[in-house]
């Protein structure tokens, strides 16, 4: 005679639940839930910066893209100021041809002189002048650049960074 006991199927053993992944899959996990939170707090936006840089003599002042997605118009701007009691014949503003390869469509307002190169004549003290550029963002990855204004033998110079996201 069978016990009604024997009936029933074994009671399975008592094991410790633990999570196998190996080094890299953890670090995939890990971005898996990180990239959605840093794109809905906007890490990957657009985003602009303001740098300045100051002399006795001049103030430069300039908003550029630090962030932005690929073919997005955008607009850099800069601000030259006389901070000096003279009036400045000529400051001229240098921009690095090699910040603009990262982008088309490059509108200079003012018109450039000549190769990336404007001039402002007759800056009175006290007085702000404004440049824009207007540009389009055609290759992904990190641009550096900087935008120098100078007068006689005062220079200053602030450096522009731009990431462009696919």
């Amino acid at each position: 005679m069978q016990d009604e006991r024997s009936n029933e199927p074994p009671m399975p053993p008592v094991i410790p639940g633990r999570l196998l992944m190996r080094h890299s899959e953890l670090v995939g996990v890990i971005l898996l839930a990180v990239l959605p939170l840093c794109a809905l707090l906007g890490v990957f936006g657009p985003a602009s910066e303001r740098a300045t840089a100051t002399s006795g003599v001049l103030k430069l002042e300039v908003r550029y893209p630090a962030r932005l997605r690929f073919h997005l118009d955008e607009r850099i701007v800069i601000r030259v100021t006389n901070e000096s009691q003279a009036a400045l014949d000529t400051v001229t503003l240098n921009f690095s041809e090699s910040y603009f390869h990262a982008f088309s469509a490059l509108t200079f307002t003012p018109d450039l002189d000549r190769a990336h190169v404007i001039e402002l004549e007759a800056l009175s003290p006290a007085e702000t002048r404004t440049v824009t550029v207007e540009l389009t963002a055609e290759r992904y990855g990190i641009t550096r650049g900087t935008v120098v204004a100078e007068t006689g033998d005062t220079r200053v110079a602030v450096p522009l960074s731009t990431i462009v996201f696919p």
